[in-house]
């Protein structure tokens, strides 16, 4: 197949901005293309602009050689989503071939190692929060909702007034707002309820449409809740991000006696693999759970009893 004649003028935004296009058509969650624009714009500005396919692969290891391999996600994204354009600009014959099929590339391995929050931190971060402040104290609901739930933070940015079930004391992750696009219940502690429905009374009424929207009644974007999460951090000295509040739920929940598969369901996993990675343990939680169960503390029970 002979590739198309590429013009001098077209450039990598011209085919990126083609691609996007493409995608739309599509019909793809809007926040999906949002995620295309994310991670595929930043890599265009800091590039030449160049369609060449030597340059493109010195700019593609120069890009990736920048981005910090100690968090496989801040990797991995930019490469899912610059990997796809690169595929799809070889399919159209705009490039010989895709320009990551040549270099010593892959995605990084998430071991899913993350440490949970402990309660502790958590209570520490909460005590910062000025919750006579319309945004601290939104965030402050949404740290109980994430900690008592699981809940994605995608999920949560999609969140509508009606679905909040004040007397049924739960929340509904409708469908086209579900990662998995599959629609759940997730029920609600008497804590968080009640959180939510004194927040529910500050939120200016005419705000109808997004359960946690910005201080103009928008609706608030996960970048913007990260930044606020860096910003109480500092204040509180302690150090977690949005994610590792629903991997210390999970925890938790697993700790304290709940099953997999039904915390499967409340993750919102597609398939049980994702849930097994949280029942990973300490070794202090081995040492504390041997020391409590372990058969030789029957026999010593056993041997006192008969001494007396």
């Amino acid at each position: 197949m002979r590739m198309k004649m590429v013009t001098e003028s077209q450039t990598l935004k011209d085919a990126a901005k083609e691609f996007l296009a493409y995608k739309k058509a599509q019909k793809i969650r809007e926040r999906t293309l949002k995620d295309y624009h994310k991670y595929i714009d930043p890599f265009i500005a800091q590039s030449s602009n160049s369609m060449d396919i030597d340059i493109l692969r010195r700019e593609i290891l120069e890009y990736f050689a920048d981005i910090p391999t100690t968090s496989p996600a801040r990797y991995n994204h930019p490469y899912q989503y610059l990997h796809a354009l690169f595929a799809w600009c070889a399919k159209q014959d705009y490039l010989p071939y895709n320009p990551f099929d040549k270099l010593d590339l892959k995605k990084l391995k998430d071991d899913g190692n993350i440490q949970p929050a402990t309660i502790k931190e958590i209570q520490t971060f909460l005590k910062c929060l000025d919750k006579h402040n319309y945004t601290e104290l939104r965030d402050h609901t949404i740290v109980l909702l994430m900690l008592d739930t699981g809940i994605r933070t995608s999920e949560i940015m999609g969140l509508k007034n009606s679905d909040y079930d004040m007397d049924g004391q739960c929340i509904t992750i409708r469908a086209e707002v579900a990662k998995t696009r599959r629609g759940r219940t997730l029920f609600l502690s008497g804590m968080t309820n009640t959180a939510l429905k004194k927040f529910l009374k500050v939120k200016p009424k005419e705000w109808q449409d997004w359960l946690f929207p910005t201080r103009d009644g928008i609706q608030l974007q996960s970048n913007v809740l990260a930044r606020n999460f860096r910003k109480y951090c500092e204040r509180s000295g302690v150090k977690f991000t949005p994610y590792q509040l629903r991997h210390s739920f999970a925890t938790f929940y697993l700790q304290n006696g709940g099953d997999l598969f039904t915390l499967q369901r409340q993750m919102g996993h597609a398939d049980l693999q994702m849930t097994r990675r949280y029942t990973e343990v300490s070794d202090e939680q081995v040492y504390k759970s041997h020391s409590a169960y372990s058969p030789i503390g029957m026999l010593q029970s056993t041997s006192r009893k008969k001494k007396v």
